[in-house]
């Protein structure tokens, strides 16, 4: 089948959601469809089948980001009303995107599916922005309009569903579709000794010093302020340990601050943002891994399916969504903002290597088994077929021929 994903998302950048957006759609390709990508880049791409809105992310001030953003709104709306007659199915990743597809299907009979990663006003509403009162009001209007345009509503984790139905949305529109993880690039155990050896010297670490290890982005809700306070108890039990921050984001300054205010700023190492590529060689570093999530927070823990890929042991949060790492014996839960509880966790899982091995292992396996990309691309084809049924009409292929769609659609041979 055809399918239009559109999404404004950095296919260029080194975050989670320009992993997302690839993994997934290259995935829905080796099952046989053909994936139509509206998105932004900020590098040059040389995919027939991808419609560039144009990047703006880089742009750090408030009213040339704006300006950047504007056109590439237009574009994307642009293109998904010109594209969207000649697919089968519309995957929205975005709200604003859903508005675009709601569009095309009032006009097309397009059916939509919107894939939520997050809850944008919560998200937004954590982090203090003097234009929050006008945008926050914004956003959950528009969030509540995608939900009532989109057939199908996709949540990535369970916490992000819960947010949805409570606001309304039907359970019998609510499908969920939890995010997953390049099993083979995130094999764990591939690198050598030698190689990480290396690493730590590169890093100014001891061979001999364990790591614990957080790799994502650096913002308010992810818990990075309640790891320096653990990191400070640490200390004080006497452990000698680093901790390895991998990531980058507009909190990074905050945090290195915070280390240096708490006096543990000489046990961190931060190492900003790193290509993907090396994301998997940061993990074999570490010993211990750590996602200290806010209280509250509902959203997709694609980085925790990398450590369970990874086979190594983990301290989480107990948000929505991630009570499977606890009833199957996979890592150690503590409560969000618990900096104690955080660094006893921590604490007995590196002193316990036998115990975390086997957690490691049966992380490995559950990972390989229900949260490769694959089986993500299997679960969305499979959402996609079941929300087109019926949508694909002598329509579509009537208003394909015509000239003008034909001209804009040309070099994507879409239509054969």
């Amino acid at each position: 089948m055809i399918i239009l994903y559109g999404g404004f998302v950095d296919l260029s950048a080194n975050k989670g959601d320009a992993v997302h957006a690839l993994e997934l759609t290259s995935n829905l390709r080796k099952l046989g469809n053909r994936v139509i990508v509206v998105a932004h880049a900020s590098e040059p791409r040389t995919d027939p089948d991808f419609f560039n809105t144009g990047a703006y992310g880089d742009r750090t001030r408030l009213l040339s980001r704006l300006l950047f953003f504007v056109p590439s709104f237009l574009r994307a709306c642009r293109w998904v009303l010109c594209l969207a007659p000649a697919c089968d199915v519309l995957y929205m990743r975005d709200y604003l995107f859903c508005t675009f597809g709601a569009v095309a299907k009032a006009l097309y009979s397009r059916k939509i599916i919107w894939e939520v990663n997050g809850i944008a006003g919560l998200e937004r509403a954590q982090g203090p922005h003097p234009l929050n009162f006008l945008a926050l009001p914004l956003i959950n209007l528009l969030e509540r309009l995608a939900g009532k345009s989109a057939d199908r509503i996709a949540p990535v984790s369970k916490g992000v569903m819960d947010v949805l139905l409570a606001r309304g949305c039907p359970r019998s529109r609510v499908v969920l579709l939890e995010n997953g993880v390049n099993v083979e690039m995130f094999a764990g155990g591939d690198f050598e000794a030698r190689v990480i050896e290396n690493e730590k010297k590169r890093f100014g670490i001891p061979a001999s010093v364990p790591i614990i290890g957080y790799v994502g982005a650096i913002r308010p809700w992810q818990g990075l302020d309640v790891l320096v306070l653990a990191a400070r108890e640490v200390k004080r039990r006497g452990i000698d340990v680093r901790f390895l921050v991998v990531g980058g984001g507009e909190g990074l300054s905050a945090v290195k601050d915070e280390a240096e205010a708490e006096g543990v700023a000489d046990i961190f190492v931060f190492t900003g943002s790193v290509e993907y590529e090396r994301v998997p060689l940061m993990l074999a570093l570490s010993d211990v891994c750590v996602a200290p999530f806010t209280g509250g927070r509902a959203a997709s823990p694609m980085k925790v399916y990398e450590y369970m890929a990874s086979g190594i042991p983990m301290v989480a949060s107990r948000i929505p969504g991630l009570e499977f790492i606890e009833e199957k014996g996979l890592g150690r839960l503590v409560d969000p903002g618990d900096s104690a509880m955080l660094a006893d966790s921590l604490v007995d899982l590196l002193g316990n290597r036998g115990n975390t091995e086997e957690m490691a292992v049966r992380a490995r396996e559950d990972v390989v088994r229900n949260h490769s990309w694959l089986s993500v691309a299997r679960k969305a084809e499979a959402l996609c077929v079941e929300t087109a049924a019926g949508s694909r009409s002598a329509r579509r292929l009537a208003y394909a021929r015509r000239p003008a769609f034909q001209t804009l659609s040309s070099r994507q041979g879409l239509i054969s």
